[in-house]
C-alpha cells in the first residue's frame, strides 16, 4: 500500500515506495552476505521450533527481504523521503509537474494513459483482461479507464504517491464521496493497470484479503493503523478509501536517549514497541511492514501504520525475516532506542512468548564484522 499524507508542500520528495535509504561507513559484510545470513539462519530456526512444517519442503528464497537497502547491523542513516505534495489540478500545472506531457492533456483518460507512461511500472507480463473474472479487478479496471468513480466524481492522481503495486488519487466531486467527510479529507487507493492484468484475480482472491486481514486484526489488537473508510464495500468498489494523515518525523537520532525522549516521543517510541511484539508473535504469514516511512500522524495526534501487505510469504511468522531491518529503521541509528527494539525480542524469547523471538535477539546482537 502507498502512504497517504496531506498537504502542506514539504521540502522532502516522495519515493516509489518509502524506502530506507541506509549509507554504512565501516561495514565489512555487504548485503548480500547479510541476506544470505539471515536466510540461512532463519530457515534453519524456524524449521527446528515449528515441527509440523515438512523438514524436505524447499527452502524459500528470501533475496529481496533487504532490496534497495545497504545495512550495517547497528549504523543505519536514513533518510525521510516520504512526503507527499499533491498536483495542482490547473492545465497549466499539470503540463509543469509532468514534461512528459507537452501541452496540457485534453482529457484525465489521456492523462492516466500519459502518467503510466512516464512512470512505466515494471512488473511480470500482462495477461489479457478476458481472463480477469474477479469484480474488484474489473470495477478497478473500468474506473481507470474512465478516471472516474461515478459520473459526477473524477480522480486525479497524486504523482509523488506512486507505489510499486497502486496509485494514490485525489476526489473531486460536489458530493462527498464518503458521507460526512470532506473530499479533502480523503484518498482513493486503486492498484495500477499493469498489476491488475498482471495478477489478475488475485488482486481480489489473494491481495485485498491479506491488506483487510492485516488491517482488522491491528485494529483488534488496539493498534493505530489508517483509517480504511469503505471497510465493507472494498471488494464491490474496486478501490480503497482512506483518512489523510499528516507525515510523521522521527524525532529520534543517533544521540538520542531514552530517558530524554519528549512525552509525545515516548508515546510514539512505545506504540512502534508495542507493533514489533505484535509482529514476533503474530503467527501470521503476511508479515508487518514498518519501515520508517510507513507511519503517519492521525486526526488526534496518533501515531499509526499506514501500510498493509498485499503479498504473503511461503511460512507462517514471517515478520522475523524482516525484524532486524525494521528495528534499525525505527530506531534511526540511536543505540539506546535499537536497545528498547531488542529488549522486546529477549522478553519473548526468556519468556516462550515466540518461537522466533530467539533467533531474532540472536541476530539483533550481532556486531558488524
Amino acid at each position: 500500500m502507498s502512504v497517504f499524507f496531506s498537504q502542506p508542500k514539504s521540502n522532502y520528495t516522495f519515493r516509489k515506495r518509502p524506502v530506507i535509504e541506509a549509507k554504512t561507513s565501516s561495514s565489512s559484510e555487504d548485503t548480500t552476505s547479510l541476506k544470505k545470513r539471515v536466510h540461512q539462519a532463519t530457515s534453519e530456526t524456524f524449521s527446528s521450533a515449528t515441527t509440523s512444517e515438512d523438514p524436505k519442503k524447499k527452502e524459500r528464497k528470501i533475496d529481496f527481504i533487504v532490496e534497495d537497502v545497504s545495512v550495517a547491523p547497528e549504523q543505519t542513516i536514513l533518510a525521510q523521503s516520504h512526503f507527499a505534495e499533491t498536483i495542482s489540478t490547473s492545465s497549466a500545472a499539470v503540463a509543469e509537474e509532468f514534461p512528459c506531457l507537452s501541452t496540457p492533456p485534453s482529457s484525465p483518460k489521456k492523462a492516466s494513459y500519459m502518467l503510466s507512461k512516464h512512470f512505466a511500472l515494471k512488473t511480470p507480463r500482462a495477461e489479457s483482461i478476458l481472463s480477469i473474472k474477479a469484480p474488484f479487478a474489473l470495477r478497478a479496471l473500468e474506473i481507470l479507464d474512465s478516471m472516474q468513480l461515478n459520473n459526477k466524481t473524477r480522480i486525479i492522481p497524486v504523482r509523488e504517491l506512486y507505489g510499486q503495486h497502486s496509485q494514490i488519487y485525489t476526489v473531486h466531486s460536489n458530493d462527498d464521496l464518503i458521507e460526512g467527510i470532506s473530499n479533502n479529507d480523503i484518498y482513493v487507493k486503486i492498484f495500477h493497470e499493469d498489476v491488475i492484468k498482471t495478477y489478475r484475480n488475485a488482486i481480489q482472491n489473494s491481495f485485498i484479503p491479506n491488506i483487510l486481514s492485516q488491517y482488522d486484526a491491528l485494529q483488534s489488537e488496539g493498534l493505530g493503523v489508517v483509517t480504511i473508510l469503505n471497510r465493507d464495500r472494498v471488494l464491490t468498489d474496486g478501490y480503497i478509501v482512506v483518512e489523510r494523515l499528516s507525515p510523521f518525523i522521527v524525532t529520534w537520532d543517533a544521540s538520542a536517549k531514552v530517558s530524554e525522549l519528549s512525552e509525545e516521543s515516548r508515546r510514539h517510541l512505545d506504540y512502534l514497541l508495542r507493533l514489533f511484539r505484535y509482529g514476533l508473535t503474530n503467527p501470521s504469514s503476511v508479515p508487518l511492514d514498518l519501515h520508517i516511512g510507513n507511519f503517519g500522524l492521525n486526526a488526534e495526534g496518533n501515531l499509526v501504520l499506514l501500510d498493509f501487505m498485499e503479498k504473503s510469504e511461503d511460512e507462517p511468522y514471517a515478520f522475523r525475516l524482516y525484524a532486524k531491518i525494521h528495528a534499525q529503521s525505527l530506531s534511526n541509528r540511536s543505540t539506546e532506542i535499537y536497545q528498547e527494539f531488542k529488549n522486546v525480542a529477549k522478553e519473548l524469547a526468556d519468556s516462550n512468548q515466540s518461537p522466533i523471538a530467539s533467533l531474532v535477539y540472536e541476530l539483533m546482537s550481532e556486531v558488524d564484522r
